[in-house]
C-alpha cells in the first residue's frame, strides 16, 4: 500500500512527458532521457514513503541518493548523456520532479484516510475489499 503513490505518480509524470515530447518534440532520445530522470527522482521520493519510519541512517543513505542523483542531472550531463534535452523540456522534468514528491504525499494520506473510513465501519465495501487486496 505505501508503494502505490509512488507508482501512480511515475505512471502521471511519464505519461505527461510522453505526451509533451510526442506531441512537440518528435525525438526519441529526449523522451527516454526525461522518462529516466523523472522516474529515478520520483524513485528516491518514493523510498521515504516506502520504508517510513525512517532512521538516522535510512534518511542519510536516501538524502544522500538524492543529492547525487540531482547533481549529476545538473552537472555531469555528458557523462550521463543528458545532452540532447532542450531547454522546455528541462523545465518541464524540474517541474515534475519538484512537484512528484508533494503528490506522492498527497495520494499516501488520501489513501490512507480511505483506509481508515473503509475499516471505520463494520460492513466492508468495495473500496475496503480493494484496499486489502492491494495490501496482500
Amino acid at each position: 500500500m505505501n508503494a502505490f503513490p509512488a507508482a501512480v505518480t511515475i505512471t502521471g509524470c511519464v505519461f505527461t512527458i510522453m505526451l509533451v515530447c510526442q506531441n512537440v518534440y518528435h525525438s526519441n532520445v529526449m523522451l527516454s532521457t526525461a522518462c529516466f530522470l523523472v522516474t529515478g527522482w520520483n524513485y528516491m521520493a518514493a523510498l521515504k514513503t516506502v520504508y517510513a519510519p525512517l532512521s538516522r541512517y535510512r534518511k542519510i543513505i536516501i538524502y544522500g541518493m538524492q543529492f547525487i542523483f540531482f547533481f549529476a542531472a545538473v552537472c555531469v550531463q555528458n557523462l550521463l548523456a543528458l545532452g540532447s534535452l532542450e531547454f522546455g523540456m528541462i523545465i518541464l522534468v524540474f517541474i515534475l520532479m519538484t512537484f512528484s514528491p508533494v503528490v506522492i504525499e498527497v495520494i499516501t494520506e488520501w489513501c490512507r484516510s480511505l483506509y481508515n473510513k473503509a475499516h471505520e465501519k463494520e460492513k466492508k465495501g468495495i473500496i475496503s475489499l480493494f484496499l486489502e487486496k492491494v495490501q496482500k
